[in-house]
């Protein structure tokens, strides 16, 4: 009789134990980092949240989005895309506002994981490069029209068609919320 007495006081004691560590690791959440005081003085919402037009741009299905992605290499992800392609490119429209060594670790750091990993991204290429390297909307914009202006010019050369997804320009309004969610909602490749 004591025994079971003293075996079912364990099972008590750690049970008690184990919602005790339970409870506490629920309670404690894990320390975040500070945000970046540039990302915050330069944070801008909208009064009204931009909505994507999908009637603006001939969109892939994911299936041919999944095949036309490069990552800027050979490796082609095996995950079925849920944003549409410009989510995943590198801004490298932006790469001459900043030295090349930084711009080469900012890839080796966050991109290429990702794609050694055949992951998706746990945030948009371009935001991340312009909250990492405090790009300035104004330049931002700019650049976006420069590149605008060169698949215009392409198009007018070539016959080729741009208001495609792989032609998509980034919307400035969206990005410079630097609000995940806000973006990862614009960029979704199914709208509906």
């Amino acid at each position: 009789m004591k025994k079971r007495i003293i075996i079912a006081l364990c099972f008590v004691l750690l049970a008690a134990v184990a919602i005790s560590v339970s409870a506490s690791s629920i309670s404690e959440k894990p320390a975040t980092p500070e945000e970046d005081e540039w990302v915050t003085a330069n944070r801008v919402i909208p009064d009204e949240i931009p909505v994507f037009d999908p009637e603006t741009v001939d969109l892939y299905s994911p299936e041919e989005a999944m095949s036309r992605m490069y990552y800027e290499s050979v490796n082609f992800p095996t995950y079925c895309p849920k944003y549409r392609s410009i989510y995943y490119i590198c801004p490298t429209f932006l790469y001459d506002l900043v030295d090349r060594q930084e711009v080469d670790d900012w890839y080796n750091e966050t991109v290429k994981p990702d794609i050694e990993n055949d992951v998706e991204p746990t945030e948009m290429y371009t935001v991340n490069f312009v909250k990492r390297f405090h790009i300035a909307k104004e330049d931002f914009e700019r650049l976006s029209a420069e590149r605008l202006h060169d698949f215009e010019e392409r198009a007018e050369k070539t016959g080729e068609k741009i208001d495609t997804e792989g032609h998509e320009i980034h919307n400035a309004d969206i990005i410079y919320t630097f609000d995940n969610e806000i973006i990862n909602n614009y960029y979704l490749r199914d709208q509906g």
